[in-house]
């Protein structure tokens, strides 16, 4: 079974975790937090912790539960700096609006 597909089915059972994992990023200061990005930034966290070997729920929780407000402010910067991939399209970018006139 992939990895994708046992988080998302962990996802389910876990998101009363999420809930109060948020509700403590609220209680520190942070203000509203998206329950989705926390999650990604824990399965980011697991998948750089155990690259190669298949992860149990356990350790997986512990990740979750383990991760800090100063990981997930770190995650959400990263992600925000990295930007859209431009050449991730098969088709060619369109640069008209650059054209020499308009200058």
């Amino acid at each position: 079974m992939s990895d994708t597909v046992t988080y998302e089915k962990w996802k389910e059972k876990l998101a009363p975790l999420l809930e109060i994992k948020a509700d403590e990023f609220e209680l520190l200061g942070y203000g509203e937090t998206d329950r989705e990005e926390i999650w990604n930034c824990a399965t980011h966290q697991v998948r750089r912790k155990f690259p190669d070997e298949s992860v149990r729920l356990h350790q997986f929780v512990s990740e979750l539960m383990g991760l800090s407000l100063n990981d997930y402010m770190n995650r959400l910067r990263m992600d925000s700096l990295r930007g859209p991939d431009w050449f991730a399209q098969d088709k060619p970018l369109n640069l008209d609006k650059f054209d020499e006139s308009s200058t």
